[in-house]
């Protein structure tokens, strides 16, 4: 945000603001935690992954995280809202119900039963 006319900062946000702002991100975070920290050593010990070549896999991520998301935040900026209700206000964007039905549905796959005993051929 900027200051306004007056040199005002009108048009920031309050400290309450910022932190209820960043209040979606603590169960993503608090389900990526544990991924971030046995996912390494499951590569490096089960799969024969070094170190080296899981830091770099983990590097090209990052990478690809810099250069698509101000992409995809100028694509969202400019995609206009849709006008579906009768009430006039915008509902959301289309690619937001749509990547949330998405992810939706990869997540509802069901889990694969290892514990199911072998069948016999």
């Amino acid at each position: 945000m900027s200051l306004g006319e007056n040199g005002d900062d009108a048009g920031r946000l309050r400290s309450a603001q910022s932190v209820c702002f960043s209040f979606p991100a603590i169960p993503a975070t608090s389900l990526l935690t544990p991924v971030n920290f046995f996912l390494p050593a499951y590569f490096t010990t089960e799969l024969g992954l070094s170190l080296s070549a899981w830091a770099g896999i983990v590097l090209v991520a990052r990478i690809w995280d810099i250069v698509t998301n101000p992409v995809v935040g100028v694509v969202c900026d400019r995609v206009p809202y849709a006008r579906f209700n009768n009430r006039g206000r915008g509902v959301p964007r289309p690619y937001t119900t749509t990547s949330a039905k998405l992810v939706g549905v990869g997540h509802a796959r069901p889990a694969p039963n290892d514990s199911a005993p072998a069948t016999r051929r």
